[in-house]
């Protein structure tokens, strides 16, 4: 299960602290769930530094049905 997380400093401290010049304003979040984007600092895909782009944060099982997490729901619909 993901568990939640805080994005509190400001654009100007995280792009001087991870090297990216270009951050848009970001206001504070602090209580981000699974299936909102978030701020994210990844290696550029050319190879020529760092980037900031805003991805999708949460877990998706590989096969819910072998993990489980659909368990509840089957039993529900058994005859």
């Amino acid at each position: 299960m993901c568990g939640r997380f805080t994005l509190f400093e400001a654009d100007k401290v995280l792009s001087k602290e991870f090297g990216v010049p270009n951050i848009p304003p970001l206001s504070p979040r602090y209580n981000i769930a699974p299936s909102q984007p978030v701020a994210a600092v990844r290696a550029a895909p050319a190879g020529t530094g760092r980037e900031f782009t805003l991805l999708r944060w949460g877990l998706i099982p590989s096969n819910p049905f072998e993990s489980g997490f659909l368990r509840g729901r089957y039993r529900a619909f058994r005859p």
